[in-house]
C-alpha cells in the first residue's frame, strides 16, 4: 500500500468495526479455519508494505488501525513485552469465543523486524487476561535482516494542544 494510500484512508472517514469484526471474526475464520497462522504472516506482509519509520509510528498505527492500545512493557536489548489493550481487544476477548491477536504479532514482528534490522518474532500470550494481550517480540541479534526498506511512512505529528 502506498503512503499516500494511507494518509487518504487515515483522513476519510472510514472507521467502521463492524465490518473490520466481521472479516476478522466471522468471514476469515470460515475460510481458513481454525489455524490462524495465516493471519500472523498477513501482518508480517501488511508491515512491510507500510513499513513505518519508529515505535511511535507503530503505536500510532494501532490506535489509527483501531487494533488497540499499544505499549511497552518491558525492554531488553534482544526482547520486549508489549501489552495491547482497550476496547476493541476487551470486545474481541468477550466477544469472539475463539478471538486471537495473531494479525497484531505479525505485524509487530515485522515492524520490528525492519526497524532494528534483525530478524524478530512474536509470541501471544494472555490473550485472556483482563489487562489486555502480552505480545512478546524475541530478537535474534546473531541474525541480522538482508530486506532493505523502502519509502517508510511517518504520521503526523499532532500540533493540537491537548
Amino acid at each position: 500500500m502506498k503512503s499516500n494510500s494511507i494518509e487518504n484512508l487515515l483522513s476519510a472517514d472510514t472507521n467502521n468495526m463492524f465490518a473490520y469484526e466481521l472479516l476478522r471474526d466471522s468471514l476469515i475464520p470460515e475460510v481458513f479455519g481454525t489455524d490462524t497462522t495465516i493471519l500472523y504472516w498477513a501482518g508480517k506482509k501488511m508491515a512491510r508494505n507500510i513499513n513505518l519509520a519508529s515505535i511511535t509510528d507503530l503505536v500510532t498505527f494501532f490506535e489509527k488501525a483501531n487494533w488497540g492500545n499499544l505499549e511497552i512493557v518491558k525492554e531488553k536489548k534482544d526482547k520486549q513485552t508489549w501489552l495491547l489493550s482497550g476496547d476493541i481487544v476487551k470486545f474481541r476477548q468477550n466477544q469472539v469465543k475463539t478471538a486471537d491477536f495473531n494479525l497484531e504479532a505479525g505485524f509487530i514482528a515485522e515492524t520490528i523486524q525492519i526497524q532494528s534490522g534483525f530478524t524478530s518474532e512474536t509470541i501471544v500470550e494472555n490473550q485472556n487476561s483482563k489487562s489486555g494481550v502480552s505480545i512478546i517480540v524475541q530478537t535474534d541479534l546473531k541474525n541480522p535482516n538482508e530486506v532493505e526498506p523502502t519509502n517508510q511512512f511517518h504520521f503526523e505529528k499532532s500540533t493540537d494542544n491537548d
